[in-house]
């Protein structure tokens, strides 16, 4: 990998590093070898949360709403801890959520978080998954904390739904971009 590639890697690790939490995927490691920048993190056995979203809708068996309501307050719980330390995630999404054995959640894939200074309040910065994206975003305003906590929503609608909130079929990028902004979505 390239020096800007290696440098972005390694603001994941950093960001890893800083946190110590049940629900994130823990750091175990990191090397160099040859070219490539080796990270080692927690193991969840049980996949993520995309793939069990797919597997209950295989089934046409929704999640009890006890289930729902563990792994949304385990999400919560990591992203408020997140936070606390002034990171933001930007990504997050069911492929972005592990589950272990147990059934603890682990957030993760934090290559697109960044760490705020205690005088920031915004990233203006066009990423993360547009079914999961703030209209504020969106809009062309700046990624904030409470973007975290539309995705959060957007995470527990496709919790209890199996859906995503704002997805159709044959949806085009403009046509989900004023979905959003308007908020239509099917009621639960």
């Amino acid at each position: 990998m390239d020096q800007k590639q290696r440098d972005k890697c390694l603001k994941e690790v950093r960001l890893l590093q800083s946190l110590d939490h049940d629900n994130i995927i823990q750091y175990l490691d990191s090397f160099i070898e040859g070219s490539e920048l080796i990270i080692v993190v927690e193991w969840a056995a049980a996949g993520d949360l995309k793939r069990q979203v797919r597997k209950a809708l295989e089934r046409k068996q929704h999640f009890e709403e006890r289930v729902v309501w563990k792994y949304f307050a385990q999400i919560a719980d990591a992203i408020a801890h997140m936070h606390s330390r002034r990171i933001m995630h930007h990504d997050l999404k069911p492929a972005n959520i592990f589950l272990t054995l147990n059934g603890t959640v682990k957030v993760g894939d934090l290559g697109l978080g960044r760490a705020m200074s205690e005088h920031t309040m915004e990233a203006h910065s066009k990423v993360g998954t547009p079914l999961y994206m703030s209209p504020e975003v969106l809009g062309g305003g700046g990624y904030d904390w409470k973007s975290d906590i539309w995705s959060l929503g957007c995470l527990l609608y496709e919790l209890a739904m199996l859906k995503r909130p704002f997805k159709s079929e044959g949806l085009n990028l403009y046509s989900l971009f004023q979905k959003i902004s308007r908020g239509d979505y099917q009621p639960l």
